[in-house]
């Protein structure tokens, strides 16, 4: 997209996205596909969403415009996708249609602590910094979503330009909005409460939606070692405001708000019993030995038993 708009579009007029699962209307989506270049050659119009979302007409007529060869020359139509399998028949059809096509590449997802890296990064190649914990909280509020995280990373450098002081974590609720009912946040909530039917059934609407279990893996793993960090510090400190405990700890106070209620369900050494048993989950994985769903399974069960 960006050498797209380098060589075709400086201007900015003819690069258009489309969220299938926010524009859900057939129309809206054919229209911008099939519409004429604004003072240029080219238009690009990026729909991302489309196997997975509602949209059944979309699917239907772009995959009769992709089967008759009935995309204007002027478009470049770029479809990204966050899975690889579909249950739906017109998904699977029109996965098929678009993975014969030419130019078509996987992009592997990032793990938690990849994208948490990549987004520091994205900050510091602009020349600013940013608090120890605050990336780690970006990627729990949105996900391992690199688009999402850019937009958020220019948005930060940019209101912090000319000024000396590092972002902080109080500055992402400037820019994200922070639900209590993510389904990040939900899933790691209902193993933790040793929910299991609730558990299970949302990691495999996680797995659906196109995450992997390496990411919730990860979820779990930074949940248990922020736990733990609570936890000790308040055994230490039983009356520490959660404000502060936030700044002792370089933790969002949105996490440790969520997490205070969490750790009253376990005493420390289970807390960390649970914590290297995920720890041996992540070498298990990287080395091959098992299958980490079914460890992610077994898990949930563990927690039920240790409570």
């Amino acid at each position: 997209m960006t050498k797209f708009k380098v060589d075709r579009d400086p201007n900015g007029y003819n690069v258009v996205t489309l969220d299938a699962e926010i524009v859900t209307s057939a129309g809206a989506i054919i229209s911008e596909m099939f519409a004429t270049p604004f003072l240029a050659e080219k238009r690009m119009v990026i729909v991302k969403n489309l196997l997975s979302a509602k949209s059944v007409e979309a699917r239907q007529q772009i995959s009769d415009i992709i089967k008759n060869n009935r995309l204007p020359s002027s478009t470049v139509a770029v479809f990204w996708e966050r899975a690889e399998t579909y249950k739906n028949k017109d998904s699977k059809a029109l996965l098929e249609l678009l993975q014969k096509e030419k130019y078509q590449e996987r992009f592997s997802l990032l793990t938690l602590s990849e994208a948490a890296t990549w987004f520091r990064s994205c900050i510091e190649s602009d020349g600013a910094t940013i608090a120890l914990g605050v990336p780690e909280v970006a990627v729990k509020i949105l996900g391992a979503d690199s688009y999402a995280l850019q937009q958020l990373a220019d948005q930060m450098v940019n209101y912090h330009k000319g000024i000396v002081s590092e972002i902080m974590g109080d500055d992402l609720s400037k820019f994200v909005e922070e639900k209590a009912d993510n389904n990040i946040f939900a899933l790691v909530d209902a193993i933790v409460a040793g929910q299991i039917k609730s558990a299970l059934t949302m990691m495999r609407e996680q797995y659906r939606c196109g995450e992997d279990e390496q990411y919730i893996l990860g979820m779990l793993i930074r949940q248990f070692r922020i736990m733990i960090q609570v936890a000790d510090m308040l055994v230490q400190t039983p009356n520490i405001s959660a404000d502060i405990l936030a700044k002792q700890l370089e933790i969002h106070p949105f996490v440790i708000k969520k997490t205070i209620p969490l750790i009253k369900k376990f005493n420390l050494s289970i807390l960390k019993r649970l914590f290297l048993k995920l720890a041996e989950f992540d070498i298990k994985s990287k080395t091959g030995q098992g299958n980490l769903g079914i460890h992610l399974d077994m898990f949930v069960l563990e927690m039920k038993l240790m409570k």
